[in-house]
């Protein structure tokens, strides 16, 4: 599949190949949701760029380790992510078209990074954001890294933290920055489903045909086959998919 058929653009193109009246249905049941649930994420998660448009720069090290593949224990989904990246994937399109959760490509692009594959980031807050799905921060830490939290105030809660524990009692940082008044419940809600929903797959339902693999090539013909077993695996995911979509075009059959 080349640059030009992602399954990301096949995504967004079978949307605008839907005829208008459907889209009208579609945006005015979704318009009133997106208003109230999606604007708290877009005010707390960085709104003038999303971490999935992250468009990661594989560096002269990453091009030549994956040419060379000299790092032992480094998984092939690695070297997926890097030849996606040298495509100029973003990580949506990553995660796209490879039936990734936003989690595990997150993952991957922080152990790149690590390893000098992928150009750093720097301050980029949503690079923090990535560190969080990943795993590597914690809510404090993200906090504060996308300005809602200062140092003082988190060591201040760490230092609270600590002393609870020495008391016996096991408190959350989030909770003792909550009675603080450092930050809001809301915050911590949205971060906590943000993550949560990080580990879930989108798996396109239509605009797919079926793959077919070459007799002569068993390499070819192992990743096909290893394809249609995760494809089987997704059904049910994707099954859940359509009933949603079901729903918010109030569709009862």
């Amino acid at each position: 599949m080349n640059n030009k058929s992602k399954n990301s653009e096949l995504f967004l193109e079978n949307i605008n190949a839907l005829p208008l009246w459907v889209q009208q249905v579609a945006y005015r049941n979704m318009e009133a949701s997106f208003k109230k649930e999606l604007a708290q994420f877009m005010g707390l998660l960085n709104p003038t760029k999303l971490v999935q448009e992250i468009c990661p720069k594989v560096t002269f090290n990453g091009k030549n380790e994956l040419k060379d593949r000299n790092t032992p224990n480094l998984s092939g989904e690695h070297y997926i992510f890097l030849a996606n990246a040298l495509n100029g994937c973003t990580l949506f399109e990553i995660a796209v078209n490879n039936f990734w959760t936003l989690s595990a490509v997150c993952k991957l692009l922080v152990r790149c990074v690590e390893l000098e594959f992928i150009e750093p980031f720097g301050n980029d807050a949503n690079y923090s954001i990535a560190k969080f799905l990943a795993g590597q921060i914690r809510t404090g830490e993200l906090l504060k890294k996308l300005g809602q939290l200062d140092a003082l105030q988190l060591k201040q809660a760490l230092d609270e933290q600590r002393v609870q524990r020495e008391m016996g009692h096991d408190v959350k940082i989030a909770e003792i920055m909550i009675r603080f008044g450092f930050i809001k419940a809301s915050d911590i809600e949205i971060l906590l489903k943000f993550k949560e929903d990080a580990e879930k797959r989108f798996i396109m339902g239509f605009g797919l045909t079926t793959i077919q693999f070459n007799e002569h090539n068993s390499k070819h013909k192992q990743l096909v086959i290893n394809l249609q077993r995760e494809f089987k695996k997704l059904d049910q995911e994707n099954r859940i998919l359509k009933a949603r979509l079901k729903k918010i075009l109030n569709i009862n059959n």
